[in-house]
This record gives structure tokens, C-alpha cells and sequence, in this order.
């Protein structure tokens, strides 16, 4: 294991969150003065409608506010635009990440270019509906990246400045996380994830479950076209495939009219299933020719 990181830039994305503002840089500081760790604090107010950018500059830490209400992914993007220190850290404006879990995260030194704090217990899961939501979501992005992922979006991380990728396969919004979490896995970067606690937030959600659950799920598939299309293409393809052959089977058991029916939607499937692995094979390419760029 690498030497602990000893200087972090602290990002805090910001929107109508002055319930918990205060109470959060209060905790960094404390915790990261007594952690013996240089410090910056950076809170990007996302054109707030309440206190929440007042409160941060009382409380002495730099605060860039946007004109527009940009998204949570943009707050964070033009947070680590400003941070000075190699080690750039991210973490909710409402409380529900306690700062010890920081140094924590801090503890498993430079080795990683990502280290993630992983949610569990009731807090992360939440209710009946939403726990298999999110199961359904991490089988998906492990299926997208081959790796084992116990939270694919968590809002407490720590990365290398050098390791960011380009601003333009990054989303803007609150898929933000998932989308590092993706990106980072598929170039090959080194990704650690540890254990952490989970706390109610303070303040009201911004999340819209159902917009918010599609713009990931588009997340996920937009990564996977970006970076192993045939991945996605071989399954997708598989499916009228094995149709095709299932009629064929029919059709070598029928006879008459029925059986030059099933012959016809055999040969449909079958085409069906080529044209889509072209496509795939085709995108891969296209992907293999344009990876230089990236």
C-alpha cells in the first residue's frame, strides 16, 4: 500500500442546501485538521435559491456559484477545475457522508486512481421498491464493465487530479458518479472501493427517482457502446438467433404451407440477428480507430 494522502481538495456540489452546508464544512475541517491533512475546501453553489451560498462564505472556504442552475455533475466538474492538490475529493453538501470516512478513504494512499466510499444498511437500500432497483442497476453496470461494483454511484470519492477523464464523456447531471464509476472501470484505471457509513440526509432530495433511474440506465448504455459495443451487440444478437433456430427446428417437423411460413420467419430471424452484430462489429471499429483521441 502506497503512503497515506496527506492534502486533498475538498469538492462540495451545492443546490438549496443550507440545512446541512454549514455543518458539513464544519465536520471536513475538524475532522481533516485532526487527521493531520492539508486541506482546501471548494463548495460550487449550483445557483441555489435559499441561503446555502451566504452560509459557505461565512464560513471562509472558497465558493464558486454558477448563473445557472448547471447540474450536479457541472458543480463538480468546475470544482475540480479549481482544486489545486493532486488528490481531489467529492462529497455531498447534506450530511449523509460523515468526513472521518474521508480519511478513511484517504488511508489506502495513491495507489488507486479512484477510491470510493461504498454505501450499505437501510440508508443506501431504502424502501421495497427501490431496493430492487438498485440491485437490477448493479448487476447491469457489472455486466457493462466486468467488475464487481457494491455502489456505482456514491458521492463520496477520492481521485487523481491526472486521472480524470475528458470533460465530454462525462454527464453533467446526477448520473455524474455513475458515470466515473463506468468510465474509469472501461479505461482501465484502478478503482478501490471501501465500506462506509451512511447517514440520513438533511434537507429535502433532488433526486428524481424516475427520471433520475432512466438518465442512469442511458448512463450505462451509452458507456457501453462508447467503450465494448459488441458486448452489448453478441447478446442483443443472440436472442433472434436462437429464434431462428427454434423455427427451423419447426419447420423441419411441419409440412405444407405452415412449414414454409416457419421457414420465412426463420430467415427473418436470422438476418435480424446478423444486421445486429454487424452493427456491433462495426461500432467496434469505429471504437478501435477513435481510441487514440481519448
Amino acid at each position: 500500500m502506497a503512503d497515506k494522502i496527506n492534502s486533498l481538495s475538498v469538492v462540495i456540489p451545492a443546490y438549496n442546501e443550507e440545512a446541512g452546508i454549514k455543518a458539513v464544512i464544519d465536520d471536513i475541517r475538524e475532522t481533516l485538521n485532526n487527521a493531520g491533512i492539508e486541506y482546501e475546501i471548494i463548495v460550487v453553489d449550483d445557483c441555489s435559491g435559499d441561503k446555502t451560498s451566504a452560509l459557505a462564505a461565512q464560513s471562509g472556504v472558497t465558493v464558486i456559484t454558477h448563473p445557472v442552475n448547471a447540474g450536479y455533475g457541472q458543480s463538480l466538474m468546475t470544482g475540480f477545475s479549481r482544486a489545486k492538490y493532486p488528490y481531489i475529493a467529492m462529497i455531498d453538501a447534506d450530511g449523509s457522508y460523515p468526513a472521518r470516512e474521508l480519511v478513511k478513504l484517504s488511508g489506502y494512499g495513491g495507489d488507486f486512481d479512484m477510491l470510493v466510499g461504498a454505501r450499505h444498511g437501510a440508508n443506501y437500500w431504502g424502501n421495497i421498491i427501490k431496493h430492487p432497483a438498485r440491485l437490477a442497476f448493479l448487476w447491469f453496470a457489472e455486466f457493462v464493465t466486468g467488475q464487481s461494483i457494491p455502489d456505482a454511484n456514491s458521492g463520496l470519492r477520492i481521485l487523481k487530479k491526472e486521472s480524470l477523464p475528458a470533460g465530454p464523456l462525462l454527464c453533467r447531471g446526477f448520473s455524474f458518479s455513475t458515470t466515473l464509476t463506468m468510465i474509469f472501470f472501461s479505461t482501465g484505471k484502478f478503482v478501490k472501493f471501501v465500506p462506509i457509513e451512511y447517514l440520513s440526509r438533511k434537507g429535502s432530495s433532488k433526486v428524481k427517482i424516475v427520471r433520475d433511474t432512466l438518465r442512469a440506465a442511458q448512463v450505462l448504455v451509452e458507456t457501453i457502446i462508447f467503450f465494448n459495443p459488441l458486448k452489448l451487440a453478441l447478446p442483443l444478437s443472440a436472442l433472434p438467433f436462437l429464434a431462428s433456430l427454434a423455427l427451423l427446428g419447426r419447420y423441419f417437423l411441419a409440412s405444407g404451407r405452415e412449414g414454409s411460413g416457419l421457414l420465412g420467419w426463420a430467415l427473418i430471424s436470422f438476418n435480424f440477428s446478423l444486421v445486429i452484430f454487424m452493427i456491433g462489429a462495426l461500432m467496434d471499429l469505429i471504437r478501435l480507430k477513435e481510441n487514440n483521441k481519448y
